[in-house]
């Protein structure tokens, strides 16, 4: 009686057919092997230089943003001792010098790529904001948003300052859609300070009955809101 091959012998024998043939076209034409092997080299060496490339450009942003952040959150000093060059503990002289630091060297950062990039573009728009400069900190907002919407915790920090410049730039439909966005739950931010940031510009948007009835709703659901009796004193202007 003639033996059957089993299954996972046949495959071992399709196997080592297969290794032989591979082999024997290798030796009668190693060309095309060669070629191959030279491009996957190629892939792996362009790989590996993109990648120790990005590492040390996103290294650089890391040590921009730094120096930008430590200009942004530096002290105030008025005897003689601010240090305003100090990379990363600086302090000046008044807070326009310190703002006006931070904008400069979070420029440098946000010209950069990666998260990096994108937190300084925020931070950015928080020091224009602060300074004063509405409209271009506005644009480094709308940018920041746009890179940053989908992050839990900046994403809707990013929205809120937004809506906050919007806001003060009189652009109400926008910052109404923002804050109305922040006061749905689960947006990831306090939905209490969303609810009266949202009252507070149907306010100035000249829509009091709804500004009234979302301010009431903060008592309603937050009686221990820090906001509350804020709330309730834009209630009593209304």
């Amino acid at each position: 009686m003639v033996d059957r091959l089993t299954r996972k012998e046949i495959k071992h024998d399709e196997f080592v057919d297969g290794t032989v043939r591979i082999l024997r076209v290798l030796e009668e034409n190693p060309r095309p092997f060669l070629i191959g092997t030279g491009v996957i080299l190629g892939l792996v060496v362009a790989v590996s230089g993109f990648w120790t490339f990005s590492r040390m450009q996103a290294d650089k942003v890391a040590d921009k943003l730094s120096r930008g952040e430590a200009a942004l959150l530096a002290p105030v000093v008025d005897d003689g001792s601010a240090r305003p060059t100090d990379p990363y503990s600086p302090s000046f002289e008044s807070d326009e010098a310190r703002l006006e630091a931070a904008i400069e060297r979070l420029e440098e950062a946000a010209s950069g790529m990666g998260s990096g990039a994108q937190v300084a573009l925020y931070l950015q728009g928080k020091a224009l904001l602060e300074a004063g400069e509405v409209d271009k900190a506005i644009t480094k907002l709308e940018a920041a948003l746009a890179a940053l919407g989908s992050d839990p915790t900046l994403g809707p920090a990013s929205r809120a300052l937004l809506a906050g410049a919007l806001e003060r730039a009189g652009q109400y439909e926008r910052a109404l859609e923002l804050w109305a966005e922040l006061a749905d739950e689960g947006s990831g931010y306090p939905r209490d300070l969303a609810l009266f940031a949202l009252g507070r510009c149907q306010s100035k948007a000249g829509k009091s009955d709804e500004a009234r009835q979302t301010l009431e709703e903060i008592g309603e659901l937050y009686p221990e809101s820090p906001v509350l009796e804020r709330a309730r004193q834009l209630l009593g202007a209304l």
